[in-house]
């Protein structure tokens, strides 16, 4: 996630869990990372929790089960991609 232009991180990942947002281009960060969760998690193909960090609407996903692999990893990530491109 954090070679993903726009993206920009949160606290250090804590155990499985990792926080991130988008920066939004006209200022507004938490609608746009508002809608993005709504929308990821309407596609039902991965499904992200949010937090405030700072004030800071953001986006985290956990990665706990002991048999999920790099490819499903990736998966996630080109879904968060995807749904952030339309």
């Amino acid at each position: 996630l954090s070679m993903t232009e726009g993206i920009e991180m949160g606290d250090r990942p804590q155990l499985s869990v990792v926080s991130f947002r988008f920066r939004s281009a006209d200022g507004d960060s938490d609608a746009l990372n508002e809608a993005l969760l709504h929308k990821i998690n309407a596609r039902r193909r991965i499904f992200l929790s949010s937090t405030k960090i700072n004030g800071l609407f953001t986006l985290r996903v956990c990665l706990l089960h002991f048999r999920t692999n790099g490819d499903e990893v990736k998966a996630a990530l080109e879904e968060i991609q995807a749904a952030a491109a339309t």
